[in-house]
């Protein structure tokens, strides 16, 4: 199943990734950040090895803004916004990315958020069962796109969903496993 997501790209690099595409292994520059590095790293040491292999390593996914309904659902705040109104900040041009769902999964970024912010003030009990619990709330970006819906309040299981599926999700990610080519590639 073919699915859009959209990518946050610094405008420097537009000409540089529309020639060569996005890359698996390389990260941005907001990964690099302290905040971002830390937790990326430290995520990747707490890997459950009994998820198996899926290039699930935060140290080199690409990072995606998930499309559900038509609507580019922020990281920031959660909301929806049309494509055409999305904003991915000062110096960034938007991207949308053609990509098959079965190299996509969908990361609760409130939880992120939750660890990193933990391990800014240095090592802290149960970190590694919250990283546990990180990993295995991770979704299939198929499972989103077919199960899920933007509602009012947030994105929400549609009535048909597996009832082993969370009903609504907070703020989140899409982690790519693989490169992106050129030609998947779009700038807005």
């Amino acid at each position: 199943m073919r699915v859009n997501v959209y990518h946050a790209l610094q405008t420097t690099l537009q000409a540089k990734v529309l020639a060569e595409g996005l890359h698996y292994g390389k990260q941005g520059g907001g990964s690099r950040q302290p905040f971002a590095a830390r937790a990326n790293a430290f995520l990747d040491e707490h890997y459950p090895r009994d998820l198996g292999a899926h290039n699930l390593m935060r140290q080199k996914c690409v990072y995606a803004f998930l499309e559900l309904d038509g609507m580019v659902l922020d990281v920031t705040s959660g909301r929806p916004v049309a494509p055409t109104h999305w904003y991915p900040g000062a110096g960034k041009v938007p991207l949308r990315l053609s990509i098959d769902a079965s190299i996509g999964y969908v990361a609760d970024l409130n939880m992120y958020d939750h660890i990193a912010g933990l391990l800014a003030h240095g090592p802290t009990p149960g970190l590694s069962s919250l990283a546990y619990r990180y990993w295995r709330s991770m979704l299939p970006l198929g499972h989103v796109v077919e199960h899920y819906t933007v509602a009012s309040r947030g994105i929400i299981a549609k009535p048909t969903a597996p009832i082993h599926l969370p009903r609504d999700l907070g703020r989140v990610e899409v982690l790519l496993t693989r490169s992106i080519p050129p030609s998947a590639i779009t700038a807005l």
